[in-house]
Formats: C-alpha cells, sequence, structure tokens
C-alpha cells in the first residue's frame, strides 16, 4: 500500500503540474499582451500549487509510515533535493509545453494522452525490477523513473538512491 502511495504522490505533482500549466500562457493571454508580465509566472505557479499539494501527500505518506509501515529515517533530509530537482524538472517542461500550446492549441489534448502512456511506462504500479527486461533500457532514460525510485529509496527503504540515480536526476532537471 505504501509502495503504491509513494510512486503515486510524485507521478500526481508531476502529472497535474504539467497537465494544468500546459493551458496557462495561452488561457491567460490578456496578461502577457496588456501589462509587462513575465508568462514564465503562469506555468510555474500551477507547478509550485501542484508540488504544495505534494507536501501535504507527503506529509500523510509519512505519516502512515509512522502508523503501519517501517517508519522514517534519516535519509528525509534529501527529499529537499528531490523535490527542488522534480519541481524544476516539471517548470521546464510545462514552459516548453506551454509555448507549444500557443501556437498548437491541440498540445493540451496530446499533453493528456502522453501523461497516460508515460505513467504506465514508468514503475508506478510496480516495481522498477518487474519491468520486461528488453525494455529495461527505456528506465535509464526516463527521468521520473528515477524520480520516483528515489523517493521509495529515501522514505520507504531508509537507504540513499544510487549516486548514478541522483546524477540522472540532477542533470535531468538541469537540462529541463
Amino acid at each position: 500500500m505504501l509502495f503504491l502511495f509513494c510512486g503515486m504522490v510524485t507521478w500526481m505533482a508531476v502529472s497535474d503540474g504539467i497537465s494544468h500549466a500546459t493551458g496557462t500562457v495561452a488561457s491567460h493571454g490578456q496578461l502577457i499582451k496588456k501589462l509587462r508580465f513575465p508568462a514564465i509566472v503562469l506555468p510555474a505557479h500551477t507547478v509550485c500549487s501542484a508540488t504544495l499539494n505534494q507536501l501535504i501527500r507527503l506529509a500523510v505518506l509519512c505519516l502512515a509510515a509512522l502508523v503501519v509501515g517501517p517508519g522514517l529515517s534519516w535519509t528525509l533530509v534529501l527529499l529537499p533535493l528531490l523535490l527542488l530537482c522534480q519541481m524544476e524538472f516539471t517548470v521546464g517542461l510545462a514552459m516548453v509545453l506551454a509555448t507549444a500550446n500557443t501556437y498548437y492549441r491541440d498540445t493540451t489534448h496530446w499533453v493528456n494522452a502522453l501523461l497516460l502512456l508515460w505513467m504506465f511506462i514508468t514503475p508506478v504500479f510496480y516495481p522498477a525490477a518487474n519491468y520486461p527486461q528488453r525494455f529495461a533500457f527505456l528506465l535509464q532514460f526516463n527521468p521520473l523513473a528515477h524520480i520516483v525510485g528515489a523517493y521509495r529509496e529515501v522514505i520507504l527503504n531508509h537507504v540513499l538512491p544510487h549516486p548514478h540515480t541522483l546524477i540522472i536526476i540532477v542533470v535531468m532537471s538541469a537540462l529541463s
């Protein structure tokens, strides 16, 4: 139960941030046209809102880990770094998609369909070890698989994520 909830907390923050931020620039065009308003604020605000919701869900997850799970450990000190990298990754992706949506209005529909596909490619509902062996290389190119795995390592398994995983998370966040 905690395994699934931990994956869903992370996935829902990224998914909500991306799906809602995609249409923000196009739907608030009057702000950008009439005022000197930085367009980056619109997708970033939406992602920050999704991250705030994630913080509430993480508090519930940590409480559940204390009550019915393995408890908590010192590895939780890595949570702010994971949250920051995840938020940076999501804002970067949301800005690209919000820009694309101003030119191609169907981007929102495509994003929602691709997010559904991305959810099933990312090990949210199942452990990464159960991923088909012939497609295991796809996990290395899926930044969300690394982020979800890092949250599970820190919160549920009480170990630090592998340095390779942390490097991938930081690099993908910086690139986005």
